[in-house]
C-alpha cells in the first residue's frame, strides 16, 4: 500500500510540474494584408516606386496562461521573393548588439538581435525599402516563452503600386478641318507633352478619352463645338491599371468653311435573308435626339432601303421589323431538321439556323422552341402568331462563337448604333423564324 502511495505521489508531482506552461501566448496580428505604394521617396534617391513596410505585432495571454511573468521572445523570418528562402531574421536568439544583418549562428540567414518584450507590449519592425510596382513577402512570426511554449503564424503581404501617373498634356489643340469628309480621328495620346509616372516609363503610359482604357480616339466633326473651345478629359494610364484625369482645351476651325459644304449625308442598305434573298417590304427604323426623329422607310423589291439626307455628326439606332406570316415558309421538314440539330445528327451549319429555331426568343434552344414549331407546321392555332415572324441582325454583327451563336445575342443585338460621319451603308440580314 506505501508502494502504490508513492507512485501515486510521484504521478502527481510529475504532472503538475509538466503542466505549469501548456498554455501557449496567442499571436495577435496574422492576417495576410496589402500594402500600396503612394508614391513618396522614402530616402530621397529619387526613386518614388518604393515603399516601407512597418510590421506590429502583440503577444496575448490565453486563458489558463501559467507563466504570467514570462517575457515574449519573437524570432520573424522574412520571405522578401515569396519563394521559400529566407533573407532576413529578428531574433531574440541574437547578441544584443548585434545591429547589422549577418549570419552570426551560420544557419545561413542574416539576422539581428530582436529584444523580448513584456506580453501585451506590441513589437514594431521597419523592413529594409522594397522597390518594385508589385511583389510578394511572407513573414513568419515564432513567439516563444520562458517555459519553452512556441507559437507561429505566417502571413503573406503583397506589394503593389496604387500612385495614378501624373499628367502633362497640351494645354491648347487646335485643329482644322480640310478633309474631303467633315470629320478628324483624334488620337488621345497625341495631346500628351511629358506624362510621367512613379514606376513606369512614359512609354508605357496610355492615354484615353473615358475611364474605358479602350477608348483612345475622339472623333471631331462638323457639329462639334465648331469655332469655339471645347475642353474634353484624357485619361493617363500606367501598367497597373492606375489613372489620373486631366483637361486639354480643344478648338476647331473650319478656314475652308468645308462644314458648310457637307452637312448631310445619305445612310442606305440591303436586306437579305440569311440564305441571300432580298426580303421586300421590311421597315427600317431609324432613331436619333433631333426634332425629325424617328423616321422609317420600306425596303423595295430587291431589299434596298435609303435614308436621304440625314445630318452628320449625329448619334443614330437603327432597326428593321416585317410582319408577316410564319407559314408557308415553316413545314414539318423544318421541324425535322431542328430535331437532327438537337440529338447531333445534323448540327446546323450557320449561326443564322440557331436565331430561327429560337421560336420563343429566349435565346436558347429547348423543347417548347420543338413544339412551338410543331403547333405553326401543323395550323393548330387559333390565329397564327405573326408579331415575330422575322428577325433582323446588322450584318456587321460578329459572332464569336458561331456553332453557339445564342450565347452572344441579347436584344440589342438586332440594332445598330453608330455616329454619322460619312455616306453610310447599313445592311441586315433577315431571318424568317422557323425557316431552316
Amino acid at each position: 500500500m506505501n508502494i502504490l502511495r508513492f507512485i501515486i505521489l510521484i504521478t502527481f508531482l510529475i504532472t503538475s510540474i509538466g503542466a505549469k506552461c501548456q498554455s501557449n501566448l496567442l499571436i495577435e496580428n496574422t492576417d495576410d494584408f496589402i500594402h500600396e505604394i503612394t508614391g513618396e521617396d522614402y530616402d530621397n534617391d529619387g526613386n518614388t516606386c518604393e515603399t516601407i513596410i512597418i510590421l506590429v505585432n502583440n503577444s496575448i495571454i490565453p486563458q489558463n496562461y501559467d507563466c504570467a511573468n514570462s517575457l515574449a521572445n519573437w524570432v520573424v523570418t522574412v520571405d522578401f521573393c515569396g519563394d521559400g528562402t529566407s533573407d532576413l531574421q529578428y531574433t531574440y536568439q541574437s547578441p544584443f548588439d548585434d545591429n547589422t544583418f549577418d549570419d552570426t549562428n551560420g544557419d545561413g540567414i542574416p539576422e539581428v538581435y530582436l529584444a523580448p518584450t513584456e506580453i501585451g507590449i506590441e513589437i514594431t519592425i521597419v523592413l529594409p525599402e522594397i522597390e518594385g510596382p508589385m511583389s510578394n513577402h511572407r513573414v513568419s512570426w515564432k513567439l516563444v516563452d520562458d517555459c519553452n511554449n512556441v507559437k507561429t503564424a505566417e502571413i503573406d503581404i503583397l506589394v503593389i503600386d496604387k500612385s495614378p501617373p501624373t499628367p502633362v498634356l497640351i494645354p491648347k489643340f487646335v485643329i482644322n478641318v480640310n478633309t474631303a469628309y467633315p470629320y478628324i480621328n483624334l488620337i488621345a495620346d497625341s495631346l500628351d507633352a511629358g506624362s510621367n509616372d512613379n514606376c513606369y516609363s512614359q512609354t508605357d503610359l496610355q492615354y484615353s478619352f473615358s475611364d474605358e482604357i479602350s477608348d483612345k480616339s475622339l472623333t471631331i466633326y462638323c457639329n462639334y463645338a465648331m469655332d469655339t473651345l471645347t475642353i474634353i478629359d484624357v485619361y493617363v494610364w500606367d501598367s497597373r491599371g492606375n489613372y489620373a484625369v486631366d483637361q486639354v482645351k480643344l478648338y476647331v476651325y473650319d478656314p475652308c468653311l468645308i462644314c458648310e459644304c457637307y452637312p448631310y449625308s445619305n445612310i442606305s442598305g440591303t436586306v437579305t435573308s440569311w440564305k441571300g434573298d432580298p426580303v421586300e417590304g421590311v421597315e427600317i427604323y431609324i432613331v436619333a435626339a433631333l426634332p425629325e426623329f424617328p423616321k422609317t422607310t420600306i425596303t423595295d423589291e430587291k431589299g434596298m432601303y435609303m435614308f436621304p439626307n440625314i445630318p452628320f455628326g449625329v448619334e443614330y439606332t437603327m432597326r428593321a421589323k416585317k410582319i408577316d406570316l410564319y407559314t408557308p415558309q415553316l413545314t414539318l421538314l423544318d421541324l425535322v431538321k431542328a430535331q437532327r440539330h438537337m440529338l447531333g445528327a445534323s448540327p446546323f451549319v450557320s449561326p443564322y439556323q440557331y436565331i430561327s429555331a429560337d421560336l420563343n426568343c429566349d435565346f436558347k434552344l429547348k423543347i417548347s422552341d420543338l413544339l412551338l414549331m410543331k403547333k405553326i407546321a401543323l395550323g393548330v392555332f387559333a390565329s397564327e402568331p405573326t408579331s415575330d415572324a422575322w428577325k433582323f441582325i446588322p450584318s456587321s454583327f460578329e459572332f464569336t462563337n458561331p456553332s453557339n451563336p445564342l450565347n452572344d445575342l441579347s436584344e440589342d443585338s438586332f440594332q445598330t448604333t453608330f455616329t454619322l460621319l460619312q455616306p453610310s451603308i447599313v445592311d441586315f440580314v433577315g431571318i424568317k423564324m422557323g425557316d431552316l
